[in-house]
């Protein structure tokens, strides 16, 4: 058996040995080519994705040098790229947070290659000198979110209602903080609760949020093993995260 024989069979036993996985709802493919590691496949929810991808990054498998990313998220409902860019771009559009952001969208239609890119449609200018610049582009489902934002908080619950989207099948978060500056565990832990404030599925303050060293701990008491599950999915909205611990308990009758 070859070396890349070995770290496939490796990476395939981490991944069936987390409980928070499940290969056959979820069938992830792994290769490796020239020391880069490749996970690709249609998996369940967000939380399998960044579990997968964590579980990997934080392991040390011999010979792999780059992760590669190619998994996206089954989607609920097929809809078009532009019923998705509208229906983020309204969003935005209602949320004060982002009353003095000015907001663009676009959308390629029918995707694949051989299309010409459209220009970006604003859909709200600020009225004064802007806190941020917000461009969406979708593209078979997945939605690139590109420009600058004032704080964490504006970029992660941006992120996360493009991930709320029924249709979404993977968010590339580009936007920039700016001023830039190192985000403290404060401030991220500000944004999760931000996230769970504005998510109409969760109790947000039946939920306790820790951030120590990138791990994400949540606490409390919900009703259902669905809203436990939704926070979780929250909080990996958030980038650069190590782990999620999620000892939120569900209430008994």
């Amino acid at each position: 058996m070859s070396t890349q024989d070995d770290t496939i069979k490796q990476v395939k036993a981490v991944l069936e040995y987390d409980e928070r996985i499940n290969l056959h709802r979820s069938p992830i493919e792994v290769s490796v080519r020239n020391g880069t590691l490749i996970l690709e496949g249609e998996v369940e929810d967000l939380t399998t994705k960044k579990c997968a991808l964590q579980l990997l990054r934080n392991r040390k498998l011999a010979d792999v040098t780059e992760l590669v990313d190619r998994l996206t998220v089954r989607p609920t409902e097929h809809r078009g790229e532009g019923a998705l860019r509208d229906a983020l771009c309204q969003s935005l559009l209602e949320d004060l947070t982002f009353h003095n952001c000015t907001l663009q969208g676009r959308a390629q239609e029918g995707g694949g290659q051989g299309l010409e890119k459209v220009d970006f449609e604003t859909w709200q200018q600020a009225d004064r000198e802007p806190s941020g610049l917000v461009q969406i582009s979708v593209e078979e489902g997945v939605v690139t979110l590109e420009g600058h934002v004032p704080s964490p908080s504006h970029k992660y619950l941006i992120g996360a209602m493009s991930w709320w989207l029924r249709g979404c099948r993977n968010v590339e978060n580009h936007l920039e903080v700016v001023p830039a500056r190192e985000e403290t565990e404060e401030e991220l832990a500000d944004a999760l609760r931000l996230i769970l404030e504005k998510d109409r599925l969760v109790e947000a303050d039946q939920i306790r949020v820790d951030i120590q060293d990138r791990v994400i701990t949540l606490r409390g008491l919900v009703a259902t093993e669905e809203e436990k599950g939704m926070a979780e999915t929250n909080a990996w909205c958030l980038s650069g995260m190590t782990d999620v611990v999620n000892q939120i308990q569900v209430r008994t009758l």
